[in-house]
């Protein structure tokens, strides 16, 4: 943050303005002052946080492994508070693969340096852990169960929490960090050094918008009328620049039916605009219900050519950490369609976000799906798997690959 020429890191009040002049007026007995002076000479960068200064979309792994590495640093157990710092003690080299997947010769038994402790190895620890259940409710008379996510509280002896530490780090984690890591170099890599025919496409969903209106009555905030409007986000990189795109549908499925439904008049435009390109480099997180599973590896494997390109590859970026410039497209379209929505435009449908979104002067590139274009893709899909499914069985994607 910047005030008078002055510049300072942001910095973030996790305690209220009242309990910290009283902790203040507690520990400087002899400099006591009013409270309303104390909150007035608060530095400009000591900001009070909001709801968009919360972490969210954060790797479960290493949020845990973090969990873990705070609890021992406050122990006093290891000196380091970053949980990817710990890697350093266990490797020779954190960007060599034999290293980082633990099959080098050198590394492979090297521990982690535990401090000693006033804590007896038998002594009680408590710290928070997200974990992934399966949860069980009533509806309609009927049991239903569920997959839930929460953070949880553990319990566990000093031993066996620095057990469990040491066997997430050198198992789990190193090949997780080193998975991403690698990823995102590949990644950097491939975009610097594109050819003419090449370019690479990076997709995800965005949360559907919900449709709002620039004044409404009190029963449009319940139930049904609250519609909402499916938005796919992208960027296309080409070796003479980059295009974002985004295609708007009132069709709410994220199938791979979906997907090409989306994708189809964004490829066909890339197609006719620059013919050159015939290869293209997909890159998405890898959720199974969208991107990772048997119908979206047929469609690729299909479509790519039917609209006119040479060959395809798709690409899973690691778990937690498939976000990327298509989430900040899609908080780009949101934020204008709110602020169109602010000065009396009406969005209930996706018809009329496109018409607002294209009254913007924004650079992002809209298109529009209708939801019988999805059904058609689907229809294709199911008519050409189902005999391979009944021949070969149970499709695996190295099949489709």
């Amino acid at each position: 943050m910047t005030k008078n020429k002055i510049k300072k890191q942001k910095r973030l009040l996790l305690d209220t303005i009242v309990n910290l002049h009283e902790k203040f007026c507690s520990e400087y007995t002899s400099n006591c002052i009013s409270y309303p002076a104390f909150a007035r000479l608060r530095p400009f960068w000591v900001r009070l946080p909001t709801s968009k200064d919360r972490d969210t979309c954060m790797c479960k792994k290493h949020t845990n492994v973090q969990l873990l590495t705070d609890k021992l640093f406050q122990l006093g157990i290891v000196g380091l508070k970053n949980c990817e710092d710990v890697l350093a003690q266990i490797c020779c080299d954190v960007n060599e693969k034999a290293c980082m997947m633990r099959e080098c010769d050198v590394c492979r038994g090297k521990e982690i340096d535990f401090k000693e402790s006033t804590s007896k190895d038998d002594h009680l620890v408590i710290w928070s852990e997200w974990t992934t259940c399966k949860h069980e409710y009533q509806k309609d008379g009927e049991t239903k169960s569920t997959k839930l996510t929460a953070k949880c509280v553990k319990h566990r002896t000093l031993k066996e929490l620095k057990a469990l530490f040491d066997h997430t780090v050198r198992t789990e984690f190193s090949k997780h960090v080193y998975t991403l890591r690698h990823q995102f170099r590949a990644f950097r890599s491939l975009k610097e050094n594109l050819q003419n025919i090449e370019c690479v496409i990076h997709i995800d969903f965005s949360e559907n918008y919900e449709c709002k209106y620039g004044s409404e009555i009190q029963s449009a905030h319940f139930g049904a009328s609250k519609r909402q409007i499916t938005i796919h986000t992208g960027v296309i990189y080409r070796k003479d620049g980059h295009k974002s795109f985004a295609s708007i549908s009132d069709s709410l499925r994220h199938d791979p039916a979906a997907i090409w439904a989306h994708m189809k008049p964004v490829l066909l435009e890339l197609r006719q605009l620059h013919p050159q390109v015939t290869d293209v480099h997909f890159f998405s997180d890898g959720p199974t219900p969208q991107y990772s599973n048997k119908q979206n590896f047929y469609l690729l494997s299909t479509q790519i050519y039917k609209l006119g390109f040479r060959c395809a590859t798709w690409n899973f970026l690691a778990s937690g950490h498939g976000k990327g410039a298509p989430d900040a497209i899609g908080g780009a379209v949101k934020r204008q369609a709110d602020a169109m929505v602010s000065m009396g435009c009406d969005i209930n449908d996706a018809e009329n976000l496109i018409k607002c979104l294209q009254k913007t002067d924004s650079v992002i590139r809209f298109y529009s799906i209708m939801p019988t274009e999805v059904v058609s893709i689907d229809s294709e899909c199911s008519k050409s798997l189902k005999p391979l499914v009944d021949v070969y069985g149970k499709c695996h994607k190295k099949f489709f690959i």
